[in-house]
């Protein structure tokens, strides 16, 4: 099992991004595992696809996500996710907290994410 983060989606979709590539290439690596991703990152990545580019492609993006990956909602985790929040002093997003919270929740130790904030959380192995 694998959590997914909203810069994944991004880089794949921002084909002149420097992390691209390697989003294309994670993405064929982890084509047969389970994938979650929480209803933070739908909200996140609909929202910058659809600024960045239309919303026809964040249309599409939304269909691939709701297609081939399990979505986890957190409404039960955001009291946990402020306490998260805190603990960082704010320097994490709510979203990003939320992910965290769901990986401990799921047993789930990996995450897909460009993002250098997940690394050295406790139990957080950071694909990149």
């Amino acid at each position: 099992m694998i959590l997914v983060d909203t810069n994944f989606f991004i880089n794949l979709l921002d084909t002149k991004d420097r992390y691209h590539e390697r989003a294309v290439e994670i993405l064929s690596k982890i084509e047969n595992e389970e994938k979650y991703v929480t209803d933070g990152v739908i909200f996140e990545s609909i929202t910058i696809s659809g600024s960045l580019y239309g919303g026809k492609i964040a249309t599409d993006l939304y269909h691939n996500i709701k297609d081939n990956y399990k979505i986890y909602n957190t409404n039960h985790l955001l009291d946990r996710g402020m306490i998260t929040h805190l603990k960082y002093d704010g320097s994490l997003s709510l979203v990003d907290t939320l992910l965290l919270e769901t990986m401990k929740e799921l047993e789930i130790n990996e995450i897909i994410s460009f993002d250098t904030d997940f690394d050295n959380k406790d139990g957080v192995i950071r694909v990149h």
